[in-house]
């Protein structure tokens, strides 16, 4: 049996954004429940039978605006104070994102736009903690940007290396530059275009056998979908010390 892809709690987000340009957004701190709620609201004709008049007639549907909304409740948290009071006595939309961080590669990661803040509550009990709960209205549809991802890295500049070819010295490999956001590197250091046994770190330090040689690296980027080598321009022939 193949079990569902879950989420926890964590992984449903909702950041507000603090109006600045270039605009940041923070997750709400102290929330306990989230929630989105996304609605249709429709209307109904009553469409009857032409063939047989007293045959009970159906409702036919026509979706006639759509709405989306984020509920939450939790601690009133003093970092959520001064934004959550500014936004809802302004009256003004802010721009907020809702984040589904488990959406697979290529499905809607981001929910995000403008909202309105519309239903700011505050309730406390002697002996606890001032209680919060907010609602928050999309004001307008919803951009849905989707999950990157799906590509192994790609290499756009190829790796190098730093440092002079003379027996004894030390060699550094620099990675390059890929697209598809790597997030792993590993390195293979090459002598004449053979590999080198062990010779698997960022740096290589040169011995007799390299002398006449020239050196190259192979480095290889990873991400979640795959990995993908590129392998540098050669050193100049090694010489001895």
């Amino acid at each position: 049996m193949a079990k569902p892809t879950t989420g926890k709690f964590s992984e449903l987000q909702i950041l507000i954004g603090d109006g600045a340009s270039p605009e940041e957004f923070a997750v709400v701190c102290g929330m306990t429940t989230k929630g989105v709620q996304r609605s249709a609201q429709t209307n109904s004709t009553v469409v009857p039978d032409c063939e047989d008049e007293d045959a009970p007639a159906w409702e036919e549907k026509a979706v006639n605006s759509l709405s989306v909304t984020i509920s939450g409740s939790g601690v009133w948290a003093a970092e959520n104070h001064g934004v959550f009071m500014d936004w809802y006595y302004s009256g003004q939309p802010k721009n907020i994102k809702v984040r589904h961080m488990r959406a697979a590669a290529g499905t809607p990661e981001y929910e995000e736009g403008p909202a309105l803040l519309t239903a700011l509550n505050n309730t406390v009990e002697r002996g606890n903690k001032v209680q919060a709960e907010v609602t928050i209205e999309m004001d307008g549809q919803p951009t849905r940007t989707s999950k990157p991802g799906g590509v192994a890295p790609a290499n756009t500049v190829l790796p190098s290396i730093s440092g002079i070819a003379i027996e004894g010295g030390t060699l550094t490999a620099l990675t390059g530059t890929w697209s598809n956001s790597p997030t792993s590197y590993s390195y293979a250091w090459n002598r004449d275009g053979t590999p080198i046994s062990g010779a698997t770190a960022a740096t290589y330090t040169l011995v007799s056998d390299d002398v006449g040689k020239a050196i190259t690296v192979t480095v290889t980027a990873t991400n979640a979908t795959g990995s993908t080598p590129a392998t540098s321009a050669p050193t100049a022939d090694v010489v001895a010390a």
